[in-house]
């Protein structure tokens, strides 16, 4: 890759950056569903623990 202070470097167009609208939804998207909280995986000892808790709590 060129510096872009060297001649062969296109200057005028460095700047300039697209995103087109359906490529911006998909990175929407994207952060959106990297923001959301998943839900841990249980083994089946801590579901039988948990199911255990809830039947003392009753």
């Amino acid at each position: 890759m060129a510096n872009k202070l060297t001649p062969e470097s296109n200057l005028r167009w460095e700047s300039t950056r697209w995103v087109l609208p359906e490529h911006r939804e998909m990175w929407l998207n994207r952060q959106e569903k990297a923001k959301r909280i998943r839900k841990p995986t249980l083994d089946e000892v801590t579901g039988v623990f948990l199911d255990l808790l809830k039947y003392i709590r009753q």
